[in-house]
């Protein structure tokens, strides 16, 4: 593409209110997403922000509940989750149906053994404080940022997702331009999930805010010149 037809391609994208995701295999048009601004990503981190003090607030074994909701809402639809992985990225059915497989595991580990790792355990309060007690806690963080990428849009990100969310934090969560579908499916599957969508310029589509998460997207579209390779 000369530079000519790439400026004109990238001021069409700054100024689009929508973009589409593709098959790579095909093409074809599998979704078209909203293009929201920087002003609206900045609101979702500020909901997330916000709503972290409540998620924090739970103890381990609530928050290890709504995990293990959403993860029975991921079992039961997770043919609907391989055909979008599979549509996105152009993996084989059967890649995507182990992708997602064992992403799930993620969620189940985090929400059974969240208390074992960080909850609060004595220590030792050395041989000058010996007649002191001492324990060591781990506090949430607030806000934790994840970047998913295409090619393993639900692998890769969830296990940090659910790492975050089982240590009492929010996440924000911005899936692959390429691969948006797969980040709109996660966080619309349940009315109890803990996480929910804010999108931003190449970005999936927005959903109610949830008690614990917003996503922003990217903050530039892509060029038609740089779709990543095929996956048959």
């Amino acid at each position: 593409m000369s530079p000519t037809s790439q400026a004109a391609v990238s001021r069409r994208l700054a100024t689009a209110t929508t973009f589409d995701s593709l098959d790579p295999a095909t093409d074809e048009v599998v979704g078209t997403h909203p293009v929201h601004t920087d002003e609206e990503v900045r609101a979702a981190v500020d909901l997330a922000r916000t709503e972290a003090a409540w998620w924090a607030g739970l103890s381990f074994t609530e928050r290890g509940r709504h995990l293990t909701a959403w993860k029975a809402t991921m079992v039961r639809r997770l043919p609907e989750l391989v055909e979008t992985v599979h549509r996105e990225t152009g993996k084989p059915l059967g890649d995507a149906m182990l992708e997602a497989g064992l992403a799930i595991e993620y969620i189940e580990w985090a929400a059974g053994h969240a208390r074992k790792v960080l909850g609060r355990r004595k220590v030792s309060a050395g041989l000058l404080m010996f007649n002191q007690s001492a324990s060591v806690a781990y506090k949430p963080l607030g806000v934790i940022g994840v970047i998913g990428p295409w090619n393993y849009p639900v692998f890769t990100p969830l296990g940090s997702i659910s790492y975050a969310l089982a240590a009492g934090n929010a996440a924000v969560f911005k899936p692959s331009e390429y691969t948006p579908g797969v980040g709109v499916w996660l966080a619309e599957r349940d009315s109890r999930r803990p996480w929910a969508v804010r999108s931003s310029r190449s970005s999936p589509a927005s959903a109610p805010p949830a008690p614990h998460c917003a996503t922003p997207g990217p903050t530039r579209s892509p060029s038609p010149d740089r779709r990543p390779p095929a996956r048959r």
